[in-house]
């Protein structure tokens, strides 16, 4: 069993078009290297447009070990990122699918994520 997950990551209280590049290239760098250290080591992650990245997982047992691995991404952004004298906070919202026998085609269990991404920000905007 295999899944996708899609992470779309907000700076809270700060608008990313003023930010200092040198600031926007370090968090988005250190998110990365957070990323990777929390996923397994045959887990994949690639960075997609802006504040969005993609991780694949292979080899799970169960639905519920998706679970776990979003807990630990999770709990890996919630901390600050601190740059010089500053501290940054950021938000994400996951949006997740498990492979299953009606994807006919690779991109369709992306095309589900996303699906989904779209679902949890609604979600997460109505609070």
């Amino acid at each position: 069993m295999f899944a996708t997950v899609i992470i779309e990551i907000h700076l809270d209280g700060q608008d990313e078009n003023e930010f200092n590049p040198e600031v926007w290239v370090y968090i988005l760098r250190e998110i990365s290297e957070r990323l990777r250290r929390h996923l397994r080591p045959m887990d994949a992650i690639a960075k997609f447009t802006g504040w969005r990245f993609g991780t694949l997982h292979e080899e799970l047992k169960k639905p519920e070990d998706l679970d776990i691995i979003l807990s630990r991404l999770q709990d890996s952004l919630n901390e600050p990122f601190r740059y010089q004298s500053n501290s940054y906070h950021v938000s994400t919202v996951f949006g997740t699918a498990l492979y299953n026998e009606h994807f006919k085609q690779p991109s369709e269990i992306l095309q589900a994520a996303e699906k989904n991404l779209d679902k949890a920000q609604s979600k997460a905007q109505e609070k």
